[in-house]
């Protein structure tokens, strides 16, 4: 993510100042070869060098674009408890689904407004997913009504191990694009993990829309690029 941030922060002030790439060089104090390929494809600089066209730039122009970044791109931020989730009803809810009381878990998922995951990681050929979405009446956003279910969090990435069990809290910052528009929203969310299983529990919060076209702009960056190193 902040090699992304980085690179995208060069491009654009060479876009948006029409600056020529070795100007840059020139202002950073490096070598005009190291920054001769910068608005192609193939441009692999180290973090090191980025950081030092970074700090070549004014500072109001950056404090700006990390603004822009802020919201336009995903990020997952570890806190030590949740103010938005009641503990005591994930406890609850974790103990009847361990004995598979299903529906006095979707009854509680209900009355506190919660969405759910399920991830068994049992199989290594298939990941098995069961999802539960509030039932809460969707947010709304400048008229327009926006599904609950095209906002999921992140996708666990570990599979866990052991008979250990673990709790997460954490908040997720959600960029999204919605039928064309662009929106973010900051997910509170909860995640266990024991033994095959990781569980998810999560409130979405106020969506605000983006506010400008470098927020439009980088989001799309970020998503062609995740692409491009998915398919690679």
């Amino acid at each position: 993510m902040e090699l992304f941030k980085l690179v995208e922060m060069a491009r654009l002030w060479v876009r948006e100042h029409e600056y020529p790439p070795y100007k840059l060089a020139l202002q950073a104090d490096i070598s005009t070869s190291q920054c001769h390929k910068m608005m192609e494809p193939v441009w692999n600089p180290s973090v090191k060098l980025l950081r030092k066209i970074a700090a070549a730039l004014p500072t109001d122009w950056v404090r700006a674009f990390e603004l822009d970044a802020n919201i336009s791109l995903p990020r997952v931020f570890a806190t030590p408890y949740s103010n938005a989730i009641d503990h005591s009803t994930i406890d609850r809810i974790e103990t009847d689904l361990r004995f598979g009381h299903l529906d006095t878990a979707g009854e509680r998922l209900d009355a506190e407004g919660l969405s759910f995951r399920e991830f068994d990681f049992s199989s290594s050929d298939h990941v098995k997913v069961m999802t539960f979405y509030s039932t809460a009446p969707d947010p709304t956003v400048d008229g327009t009504s926006i599904s609950l279910r095209n906002i999921p969090p992140f996708y666990p990435e570990a599979t866990p191990t052991g008979s250990i069990s673990i709790t997460q809290f954490l908040e997720q910052r959600k960029p999204f694009n919605y039928f064309g528009r662009h929106y973010v929203t900051t997910m509170s969310l909860i995640q266990t993990e024991d033994r095959n299983k990781v569980r998810q529990y999560w409130k979405v919060n106020p969506i605000l829309p983006f506010s400008n076209q470098r927020q439009k702009d980088l989001f799309e960056l970020y998503s062609q690029y995740r692409k491009s190193n998915r398919s690679g």
